[in-house]
């Protein structure tokens, strides 16, 4: 595939923009590795930073892009398709601030031009080195930003989260509840109703004072029957003296026939009077603690049935609601435009072909990391790699093979100065190399 399906880097001139001095670069191979070299901290990465910031602009500046305590600085770039240029982004950055100008290639002035360089770049800042060597959570979490499924899939863990967290918390609350209906006895004989003790109490009350007011009039009687034995006696007197008091016997004699008269009647009143049985409010009475213990025992128990069948309802809401969230998960990760086909997810991390990342061979690993870069970068066909130095052999030759193979131009930043390098940096200086103009 060449580059004619996308554009790439026809030439870069850097002035004064980080560690870099001076660098000004023509003749960059097309659809193969560009190899930028020179010892640390001598403008490498600061090379390939100026790449991104001319075309993201943004925060991809730094806070001070000039170098050293120079007052201005620049970065120009031209893109083009097949060494025909078609865009020229000038990038000028005072102590005031940056300014951004873009022309076609006839040199017409393009209006909103980092809105017009926004729809081109892709994900040019994506790392495959750095991708590849990242912890499988950390690359899950990239591969999840670049997708845009970071905020649904957030958004569902979040749910997922408080549903099992309400499930797990009525669980417990199910497994207590169905202990304690477990260890319960359940009474025989349970009444249908709770005892009113306190109706039989004022019952027993009533039969109380009743048997008061018998035994009140059985007294009122037996002082009646007394009375009688005094006049009976006062009689006897009487006769011995009735001679001297007849007149007084006469009245004695009229009291005893009304009291005798008045006795009849209190005999039969009495004869008539209805004794109370206290059996039968003293049994419930003893029974009803018991009544009332297994009567509450078993509201107890129904209770807790009616607990356990509540939570195990609740609990199986919530498992479905799990269920749920994790079906749109999984459909929301098998409609995702994942830049490689094959490229998933697992709890862990990022799989590919359903196996793990980090247990894939490294020439697959920098080719998937490859594939990815290349994917998220369709119409400005550049990929950088600031740590290209990681790459043995085998793996660099993976990386020129997959850039010739699709059509793309990878920066490579390199320690040393390796043979074949297109640009070597000394003191921020471009001093050598076959991209550097003469």
């Amino acid at each position: 595939m060449s580059s004619e399906n996308g554009l790439q880097i026809l030439g870069l001139r850097v002035d004064r923009f980080l560690r870099v001095i001076s660098a000004d670069l023509t003749n960059l191979p097309e659809d193969g590795v560009v190899i930028v070299a020179g010892d640390n901290e001598q403008g490498k990465t600061s090379t390939l930073r100026a790449i991104w910031c001319a075309l993201a602009g943004g925060r991809q500046v730094p806070d001070w892009p000039i170098h050293g305590k120079e007052a201005k600085g620049s970065i120009e770039l031209d893109l083009g398709r097949a060494g025909m240029p078609e865009y020229k982004i000038v990038r000028t950055f005072t102590r005031k601030g940056t300014k951004l100008d873009l022309k076609r290639a006839d040199g017409q002035p393009i209006s909103e031009p980092q809105k017009v360089l926004d729809t081109l770049i892709g994900q040019l800042s994506f790392n495959p080195m750095a991708f590849r060597n990242m912890h499988p959570k950390q690359q899950q979490d990239t591969l999840l930003e670049i997708t845009g499924l970071s905020k649904p899939l957030a958004e569902l863990n979040e749910r997922r989260e408080k549903l099992f967290g309400e499930r797990r918390d009525t669980n417990r609350d199910l497994k207590m509840r169905t202990g304690e209906r477990d260890a319960m006895v359940i009474p025989v004989d349970i009444p249908e109703t709770r005892v009113d003790t306190g109706a039989l109490l004022d019952e027993r009350s009533k039969l109380v004072a009743e048997t008061e007011s018998n035994r009140r009039i059985r007294d009122a009687q037996t002082r009646r029957c007394e009375a009688l034995s005094t006049t009976l006696a006062r009689e006897v007197e009487i006769e011995e003296q009735i001679r001297r008091l007849s007149a007084d016997l006469a009245h004695v004699r009229d009291s005893i026939s009304t009291q005798r008269t008045e006795i009849g009647e209190y005999d039969k009143a009495i004869a008539k009077l209805d004794e109370p049985s206290f059996t039968a409010i003293d049994t419930a009475l003893r029974n009803a603690d018991d009544d009332n213990r297994r009567f509450d025992e078993a509201q107890r128990f129904r209770k807790a049935c009616a607990a356990v069948v509540q939570l195990e309802e609740t609990s199986t809401a919530y498992s479905d609601g799990i269920e749920k969230i994790d079906n749109e998960k999984e459909n929301l990760l098998t409609s995702a435009p994942f830049p490689v086909p094959g490229l998933g997810f697992s709890e862990d991390g990022v799989t590919f072909n359903g196996i793990p990342f980090e247990q894939l061979a490294g020439a697959q690993q920098i080719q998937i990391s490859m594939a990815v870069a290349m994917a998220l970068n369709p119409q400005v066909r550049v990929v950088l790699i600031d740590d290209a130095s990681l790459l043995d052999r085998d793996h660099f030759a993976v990386v020129k093979d997959m850039a010739k193979e699709h059509g793309f131009q990878v920066w490579c930043g390199i320690i040393g100065n390796p043979d074949g390098a297109n640009v070597v940096f000394e003191q921020g200086v471009a001093v050598a190399g076959s991209a550097v103009a003469a």
